[in-house]
């Protein structure tokens, strides 16, 4: 689906799919325009079980634009045009085991509800050294744009067996320690 000038979502664009498993949602802007997402736009959709959104040129993700999404097992979300994903926006997805992010910057404690989650890939700048805290389950991490400490970050990973760095050149002495059930290790950059 291609979003062009002054067009909007309905709210209602799902409505009676209840059974919907997985949807795919591509939204485009050109011309440095930009859109938002109604913030109900996934009421309903009781069964969906995964989900991918790319919102390219969109302002900003309403907080709770999956609530009720309570089925959720996979999640890919890109939101290249909003300046940070806001506060709460995973909140009750207590069953998500795959999520893959791309966005400028991520909220602190964006991962806090996902104590499930086992895989995460994501391109999106960290400022809290505690963003991955409550992942205690996460096997697989995949991070494209490394934060500038990852001591903090990689403590609160005990089950992390698959690690991917991009632009590793930053690591440094100490930084992989405590990670004893890791198994595979990518560094790139």
């Amino acid at each position: 689906m291609r979003t062009d000038r002054g067009a909007a979502l309905p709210p209602d664009l799902f409505a009676g799919l209840a059974r919907l498993r997985r949807l795919t949602l591509l939204l485009n802007v050109t011309d440095g325009l930009s859109f938002a997402l109604p913030p109900d736009l996934f009421a309903g959709l009781m069964d969906l079980q995964t989900l991918h959104v790319s919102a390219t040129g969109a302002s900003a993700l309403p907080p709770d634009l999956f609530a009720g999404l309570t089925d959720l097992r996979t999640l890919h979300v890109s939101a290249r045009g909003a300046s940070a994903l806001p506060p709460g926006l995973f909140a009750g997805l207590t069953r998500l085991e795959v999520l893959h992010v791309t966005a400028r910057t991520l909220s602190p404690r964006s991962f806090a509800a996902l104590g499930r989650l086992a895989e995460l890939r994501l391109h999106a700048h960290l400022a809290d050294p505690a963003a991955f805290a409550g992942l205690a389950r996460l096997r697989t991490l995949h991070l494209t744009v490394p934060p500038a400490r990852l001591p903090g970050l990689l403590g609160h990973l005990p089950a992390l067996e698959t690690l991917r760095l991009e632009a590793s050149q930053r690591l440094r002495p100490g930084d992989l320690a405590g990670l004893a059930r890791l198994r595979t290790l990518t560094l790139t950059g």
